[in-house]
């Protein structure tokens, strides 16, 4: 049975191959509570994948290097 208030209009105008791909992903989040092939195709134009603000904002890899003072604290108000 399918819940009143999904929107089938988007799954219509789907491709038969696009359909059974998002049935899978919606199989296996019911399955499991996740989807390898939702991560996938999320991910799949991404040479890294981003990290979450926290990691930019302190890691040297990225934009922490410069947000440390001389004394190693952190110059950004906390967020």
């Amino acid at each position: 049975m399918v819940p009143s208030n999904l929107n089938t209009d988007a799954f219509k105008n789907l491709t038969p191959q696009e359909q059974k791909v998002a049935l899978e992903i919606l199989k296996q989040y019911s399955d499991t509570g996740h989807s390898t092939l939702f991560d996938d195709l999320k991910y799949a134009d991404f040479d890294e994948i981003p990290v979450n603000i926290s990691t930019f904002m302190h890691d040297k890899k990225y934009l922490g290097n410069a947000l440390y003072d001389a004394e190693g604290r952190f110059t950004v108000y906390p967020y």
